[in-house]
């Protein structure tokens, strides 16, 4: 469908923290993207989307994010293979601050 100059499939949506949060992983994402990571991405997206949905709605989200950490730790197994020490000490950095 045609849109507006400035305008995408977002204009006007709400798009909660998951979902920041979700975009911003996948476009910093330094891995190669090959189709099987562009799928777990892609489910990452929906998941991330209906987290917030259903947050703001009061309800529960455990299995949507246990889907989404199994998402996480996929990515994490298929990268570990490719990445160097310094990777690993960026990550662990990056997790203390935000401390999990």
């Amino acid at each position: 469908m045609p849109m507006f100059e400035g305008m995408d499939e977002d204009t006007g949506r709400d798009i909660g923290p998951m979902e920041r949060t979700i975009n911003g992983f996948v476009q910093g994402y330094q891995g190669e993207v090959d189709p099987y990571r562009q799928v777990i991405m892609a489910g990452m997206k929906s998941l991330a989307r209906n987290i917030d949905s259903q947050t703001k709605r009061g309800r529960e989200i455990s299995r949507n994010m246990g889907a989404l950490l199994d998402c996480v730790r996929e990515l994490r197994q298929m990268d570990q293979a490719t990445m160097g020490p310094e990777d690993d000490e960026a990550t662990r950095k990056l997790l203390e601050m935000m401390k999990l």
